[in-house]
């Protein structure tokens, strides 16, 4: 439904949330402590310079994301040893090999009336270590269990080796790695890193269902399947699914109408005007 929201009908929130926020910021502060291309690896002052303009506004101190807490935790991390496996984070990952980082990737999942259809991403980052290369998502969680079975099925990490396979074959790899930063004790950062193996049948079975699902998208339908709207952490427009008729149009204060999303030569998809949507258009909506 996200999707549909904002691919086809062309809506976007105007701000982050603090929970948004602070996951980007924290994202920042874990390129820049990894780096980039030719850069010197596990710079924790890099880091924390990076992420020295933290938007006071976004901190929700309740829910422990505050700009100390992001901080504390980018230290930690850069320190971390795995209690269970004695795994120093910088011992393992420091001679591994940079391929990719915060890098935007396209390729052709489909044609559309003769017209390419680009699946696209932005990856966190892709590495070589001991000659075995990696995809890598970094990511902040308030849930208090490891969620192995869920993360193993995560379209997301599919697409991310999908995409990286078939821009890089000579690169290829089944191997994703999961980096959780767990925040539920609200003050004491821990962390979490699973390397999940995604075998080449599991690639295409998501291709083929991306391809179902865009299919419906350009055709202006909804999507075939719906997941519950706390998948992955609460959807940005689950307001838009629950408001009563008669208070969506205070939404419109809130969120704001765009150009549906038209790179690469996507087919452009005809969008009803905000104002009609808010009114006739969330009846049905789950």
């Amino acid at each position: 439904m996200k999707c549909y929201y904002e691919g086809v009908l062309g809506l976007r929130l105007r701000e982050h949330t603090p929970a948004t926020y602070f996951g980007t910021m924290y994202h920042e502060g874990q390129h820049a402590l990894w780096g980039g291309f030719n850069e010197k690896p596990w710079d924790i002052d890099r880091a924390l310079d990076r992420v020295k303009g933290f938007d006071l506004a976004y901190e929700d101190e309740k829910k422990g994301r505050t700009f100390k807490r992001l901080k504390n935790a980018l230290i930690d991390y850069a320190g971390h040893v795995d209690e269970s496996t004695g795994e120093s984070f910088r011992e393992t990952m420091e001679n591994c090999t940079t391929l990719l980082a915060e890098e935007f990737l396209t390729y052709e999942i489909m044609k559309w009336h003769g017209k390419s259809v680009m699946y696209c991403g932005v990856m966190d980052r892709a590495f070589n270590l001991n000659n075995k290369n990696y995809v890598m998502d970094y990511k902040t969680t308030t849930w208090n269990r490891v969620m192995d079975a869920k993360w193993a099925e995560s379209p997301q990490f599919k697409g991310y080796l999908w995409l990286w396979n078939s821009v890089s074959p000579s690169l290829k790899t089944n191997e994703f790695v999961l980096d959780m930063f767990q925040m539920q004790a609200k003050t004491i950062n821990k962390f979490l890193r699973r390397i999940i193996h995604f075998p080449d049948w599991m690639l295409e079975e998501w291709r083929l269902d991306r391809i179902a699902e865009i299919t419906a998208l350009l055709s202006c339908e909804r999507p075939i399947k719906e997941p519950s709207c706390s998948d992955f952490g609460d959807c940005p427009f689950v307001s838009l699914c629950k408001q009563p008729p008669e208070l969506r149009l205070n939404l419109a204060k809130q969120m704001y109408k765009v150009k549906p999303w038209d790179m690469h030569g996507n087919i452009k998809v005809e969008v009803k005007p905000l104002d009609r949507f808010l009114n006739k258009g969330l009846e049905n909506a789950p």
